[in-house]
Parts: structure tokens; C-alpha cells; sequence
């Protein structure tokens, strides 16, 4: 799969059928809580514990609230085919990075066993592995 790092405003199409993001809905509060966890390592002047800044890990929980905000807004007509979604180019370089980091987290890469540790955790309660986890953030990120 390329980069979107470097081609980050490309066009994306996405399915017309929003039952693809129901499943993966929950990944925008996993990032909120790795960007506490994150908030609070840096008050502790420990800021690259969980790897990527706050703003990142926000700016990718936003991105993927509003993907999934706008893709639950019933359709304008009955017959509607088709939808567009703009994503500014920084939402989906956030959700690059976090692709990547959580890779480096699957991959059990030392710089990110706190993020691994904390999203073994977190997908323990929503029945979800690492490995899964990073598989669904590909899902959003491939769109």
C-alpha cells in the first residue's frame, strides 16, 4: 500500500455503504485515550512514551469522528450513488502516522512498547487484539 504521507490530498473513494465504518467507529476514542495518555507523559517530561505528540493523535480522532459523523447523515435523496467527503490533507497525514506507529507497536519495535502495552489494554475491554486494532486503522487509512 503507498503512503498517503506523500500524496495526501488524492482523492479516496469510499464505500457508499457506511456499515464498513460502524466497526471501526471505536478507533477514534482508542486515539483519545492514547492522546491522555500521551498528554499526561508529557507533563511528566516524557513526551515520546507513546511515540506521535497529542495533536496528532486528536487530529487523527477528529478525522475519523467526522468520516463517520458524516457517512451516518442519511442520504440527501432516495437514489443517491455516490457521496463526497473532503478530508483536509494534515486529517489524513495524522491518520498515516498513526498507521504507522501502530505497525511499529504490532511489530513489538522497543521505541513503542508503551503505546503496545496501552493498546493491549484498551482492546482487551473492546475484545480487540493489537494486531486488529492496527488492522482497522489500515481500513480507514486504504479508503
Amino acid at each position: 500500500m503507498a503512503s498517503g504521507l506523500h500524496d495526501p490530498d488524492r482523492p479516496r473513494v469510499l464505500p457508499g455503504d457506511s456499515s464498513w465504518l460502524h466497526d471501526v467507529r471505536y478507533l477514534e476514542e482508542v486515539l483519545r485515550v492514547v492522546a491522555r495518555a500521551g498528554g499526561v507523559a508529557a507533563e511528566r517530561f516524557d513526551g515520546d512514551r507513546f511515540v506521535l505528540s497529542v495533536g496528532v493523535l486528536e487530529g487523527a480522532a477528529c478525522g475519523i469522528g467526522r468520516l463517520a459523523a458524516e457517512m451516518e447523515q442519511p442520504a440527501d435523496c432516495a437514489g443517491e450513488a455516490i457521496r463526497a467527503l473532503c478530508l483536509p490533507g494534515w486529517e489524513l497525514d495524522y491518520l498515516w502516522q498513526v498507521l504507522v506507529v501502530f505497525r511499529r507497536a504490532q511489530a513489538r519495535e522497543s521505541e513503542a512498547a508503551d503505546l503496545r502495552e496501552l493498546l493491549h489494554d484498551l482492546g482487551y475491554g473492546l475484545d480487540r487484539t493489537v494486531e486488529q486494532i492496527t488492522e482497522d486503522v489500515q481500513r480507514v487509512v486504504a479508503c
